[in-house]
């Protein structure tokens, strides 16, 4: 009994070494965003879409100014006038921007 609680043990600790494992051979060696910069109205979305070089990853989205431009998922939304820079980044140091012009709903 008890040494099937070890065998057990030891599997769980096997397969939780496994797949923490990384390949940094997998890791992008740069990023870019297409569109480089995108200009909207609020209450508008724009994609962004990540292109990577020499490998994939999940980047993580970020905006300069939430009051002015949100994303999430590569997805931009105007909230208000002004300007903001989307940035999506991933390991390694390695990022890319796209510069948000936000504009009022012309009458």
């Amino acid at each position: 009994m008890k040494i099937n609680r070890i065998f057990a043990f030891a599997a769980i600790l096997g397969a939780i070494s496994f797949t923490s494992c990384k390949d940094d051979d997998s890791l992008p060696s740069g990023i870019s965003l297409d569109p480089s910069s995108i200009q909207i109205y609020v209450g508008q979305t724009a994609t962004l879409t990540p292109n990577f070089k020499g490998g994939s990853a999940t980047p993580r989205w970020t905006s300069s100014d939430e009051s002015v431009a949100t994303v999430k998922g590569g997805y931009v939304s105007g909230i208000a006038a002004g300007t903001a820079t989307i940035t999506a980044s991933v390991e390694g140091g390695i990022s890319s921007t796209c510069s948000v012009t936000v504009s009022n709903v012309a009458a």
